[in-house]
């Protein structure tokens, strides 16, 4: 696996009005070597999708479209052991972060890899944390 891919990323994938040069080049990436993903992502998706078709961005059959696509790719799901719902926890509570996002960020710490988002504080939570990030 080549890196830890976020929401926000993952997202761009599927709304034209999100793609940009480096969300395509990740999407490249990904096809090829594979990323890692928190079990939470999963829930993000259908989430974000859901919203994208109830606000007129995108039609269910695009929605649709982007599921097969997501669910196409070499993404590895990994449920993080339940003990590192504290360190989450901690992560959440310091970086100022939901549960969510420092679920990313403790995967990237558990794998050793890096973190692909365009989410301004992801990224300055990651720098933090030393951890590099991509996009």
């Amino acid at each position: 696996m080549s890196f830890v891919v976020d929401a926000s990323v993952s997202l761009a994938w599927c709304f034209e009005d999100e793609k940009a040069e480096v969300s395509e080049r990740l999407l490249r990436r990904c096809a090829i070597e594979g990323a890692t993903v928190p079990g939470i992502w999963t829930y993000e998706m259908v989430n974000g999708l859901r919203t994208g078709v109830l606000r007129g961005r995108i039609s269910e059959d695009q929605a649709v479209s982007c599921w097969r696509l997501l669910t196409s790719l070499p993404i590895t799901v990994v449920d993080i052991d339940p003990v590192d719902g504290e360190e989450i926890w901690r992560l959440a509570l310091h970086l100022g972060l939901t549960g969510y996002d420092a679920s990313y960020l403790r995967l990237c710490q558990w794998s050793e890899l890096p973190l692909a988002t365009t989410d301004r504080r992801m990224r300055m939570a990651a720098a933090s944390m030393k951890i590099d990030a991509l996009g």
